[in-house]
């Protein structure tokens, strides 16, 4: 018998909160099936694993698993280079107005203008 299941018993007050739980139930199967995947692949086993494997058993094909992992991969890379860049981004801001402060600290309190007084009083720490 495959170990894929869809009998487990489930009661939910509406089909929402059950598409919700089942979504949250997928979410958490997926990362458990990346880090595992992670893990047999960087310890050079995914031929073992491939070789080793029950498939008939499992009830789903090695095709499947692994055209499902190189996806995930992909969208795991695209997904870190966004997060990269939010980042990025974040820090090119944060020196940005760190320069911004030393350049208005050189200057004296009479020569700063509203704006950057405000600025400062809103960005320099004390």
């Amino acid at each position: 018998m495959p170990c894929l299941s869809y009998d487990s018993p489930r009661h939910y007050d509406s089909y929402d909160s059950e598409k919700e739980q089942l979504e949250r139930e997928k979410a958490q199967l997926e990362a458990a099936l990346c880090t595992t995947l992670t893990y047999i692949e960087k310890t050079g086993r995914i031929d073992y694993y491939i070789a080793d494997t029950d498939w008939k058993e499992a009830g789903i094909g090695a095709v499947q698993v692994l055209s499902w992992w190189e996806d995930h991969k992909e969208k795991d890379r695209i997904r870190r280079e966004k997060e990269q860049a939010k980042l990025d981004a974040a820090q090119v801001k944060q020196a940005a107005t760190a320069l911004k402060i030393l350049t208005l600290q050189a200057k004296s309190w009479a020569e700063l203008t509203k704006a950057e007084i405000k600025f400062l009083t809103t960005h320099a720490k004390k």
